[in-house]
This record gives C-alpha cells, structure tokens and sequence, in this order.
C-alpha cells in the first residue's frame, strides 16, 4: 500500500515537489510577486513568488522556471497573469534536495506547438523546451532553423539571409587572415616562427572559462546544508542569486561565497 510523499505529510505555505505525486498539474497564474522570505536562520532573503487562483499554496520560483513563462508570455512579468502553467516533478540533479525532486515548468495547455528558446543563466546559454499540456499533441514547430534544426521562440530571434552572408563573409576573411604567414609587420617576435607567435596571440582557454565547483566544494555544501537547517526553497534563492539551478553549475568562486554564506546561518543556530 503506496502512503503519502513525506512532503505531502507536512505540507506548507510552498509547493513542494513531492506533493505533485509524479504528476504534472496545471494551474492559473494569479499574481507574481518578488517579496523576501525566511533563510531557515533569523534573516531573509530575496525570492520571487507566484499566486494561483486554484490554490492557496505558492510556488517559489527560480529563475530556471521564470525564463519559461518569459519565453511564452514576454519580459513584463504583469502580462503573465491570467495564463495557464503546468508544473510537473523531475529529479533533482544537485543531489541536495530532501524529496531528490525540484519542480519544472512543463509548458502550457494554451501553447499550440512545442516551443524551444535559449536563455542565459548565469554565465552559460542554455535551451530549453515547453509543449503544449492541453490535449496530449506535440504539434511540429513552424519556426524551425532549416540547418540546424533549432526553434526560435520569436520571429526576431531566427537567423535571417542577410545576417548569415555576413557571418559566412566574416568566417571565411578571418580563417584566410589566420592562414597567411606572419610578416614583422604583423609583429613577429624575433627567433620565433609564426605559428607559435600566432599562438601567443590565442587568449588561453583556461583563462576563458571559468573554474567549475570542485567534489570537494560539493560535499561542503550538502553536509552545510544539512547542519545549517537551511529550507528548500531559500537555499534554491540562495542559488539563483548566484545563476546556478544546482551546485554542479557553480564556478569554484561562487562555490566559496555558498559555503561561507551557509557556515554563517549554521554559527547563528
């Protein structure tokens, strides 16, 4: 005999993943509101909240989720009310979740075709996909890159004819220039042939990427939040403020700032 999620025993003022029971719902966007909330620790913090018509509970919602809505509905956050999202439970691919589960925003039974967008978050471009929830059909998307196959959220947003010539223009002059020797002109260090001066020219790529968080940074971080008391839902704000859904997408600088901030709450307990 299957029982209640422990999420679904203590329920709260929040939604929380366990509670969905593995189904997607969809519900009416109410009001959005950006307010601060509990830190677990006797400070606040700031969060975005969202109200629903057909519930009292709130949602908490990340910038993960919010890029969804503003891919359907625009950047005013006042023209997403009155509109229909569907949330659904997926795993939680930090690890640090008490249930293992985070919620996703699905897409909307008001979409009429499947609808992929890029966004940035944090220091990366990320794509992400929504589909209509209404009858079940993932109808084909019209605006579909014929090379690439991608989809465009907006007509402005897909690549046009002339701003491609343009690239391919730009691609070609900068691999004939890279392909021609390097005179004094061009600044050759004496004693040293051009291909190695043209790579003293290449910024690193270690300078260029940030350093990611490392195993042992992760580790602090989920024995750090177990011992601070930290909620789900300000350590998933707490996140966010620094453009990470999860600790695995954290720089190792970032990582630092989360661990100090969550010794500070675990001293005040």
């Amino acid at each position: 005999m299957k029982g209640l999620s422990f999420d679904a025993l203590y329920p709260g003022t929040y939604l929380k993943a366990g509670e969905f029971n593995g189904k997607a719902v969809t519900l009416t966007v109410k009001t959005i509101t950006r307010e601060m909330l509990s830190n677990g620790s006797g400070g606040e913090e700031p969060a975005v909240t969202v109200a629903f018509a057909e519930t009292e509970k709130q949602f908490v919602m990340n910038k993960t989720n919010a890029v969804s809505l503003r891919a359907m509905w625009g950047d005013d956050s006042g023209e997403w009310v009155g509109h229909k999202i569907t949330l659904h439970p997926v795993k939680d691919e930090s690890g640090l979740s008490d249930s293992g589960l985070c919620i996703r925003v699905k897409g909307s039974p008001e979409l009429e075709k499947a609808l992929k967008f890029r966004a940035r978050l944090g220091r990366k471009m990320v794509t992400q996909t929504l589909v209509p929830t209404g009858n079940g059909k993932t109808p084909v998307p019209e605006n579909v890159d014929e090379d690439t196959g991608e989809v465009f959220a907006f007509d402005e947003d897909a690549p046009h004819a002339d701003v491609e010539a343009a690239s391919v223009a730009s691609d070609a002059a900068s691999e004939s220039s890279a392909a021609e020797p390097l005179s004094d002109a061009d600044g050759e260090i004496p004693g040293m042939d051009a291909a190695a001066f043209a790579a003293t020219r290449e910024p690193s790529p270690t300078l260029l990427r940030p350093v990611k968080v490392s195993a042992t940074q992760v580790a602090s971080i989920g024995r750090l939040r177990k011992s601070s008391g930290i909620y789900e839902a300000e350590f998933a704000a707490l996140l966010d403020s620094y453009g990470a859904d999860a600790v695995g997408e954290l720089t190792k600088q970032n990582a630092e700032f989360v661990i100090a901030a969550l010794k500070e709450r675990e001293a005040a307990l």
